[in-house]
């Protein structure tokens, strides 16, 4: 059992680097259109649409009982503050 759970840590951190990864992609994309004065409409929709699914995906994975502290972000493509 508690090799599985190390698996699982592992598989659960190597998604969140790739949300990551792609968070900073969509940002650097979103940025060079402006820069450029281009539309960012099409991007922006589909940073959206890429947020909405990952909360659902993290959502659907939380047992219901856990604490907090276990449990993924909420939002892993939010933007900090």
């Amino acid at each position: 059992m508690m090799h599985k759970d190390a698996i699982m840590d592992e598989l659960r951190q190597i998604e969140l680097d790739v949300v990551e990864g792609e968070k900073q992609l969509a940002e650097a994309l979103l940025i060079e259109l402006k820069r450029l004065n281009e539309d960012t409409t099409r991007v922006q929709a589909e940073v959206d649409l890429m947020r909405k699914n990952q909360i659902e995906r993290d959502q659907s994975r939380q047992p219901l009982g856990a604490p907090r502290s276990q449990r993924w972000p909420v939002d892993p493509l939010r933007k900090e503050d």
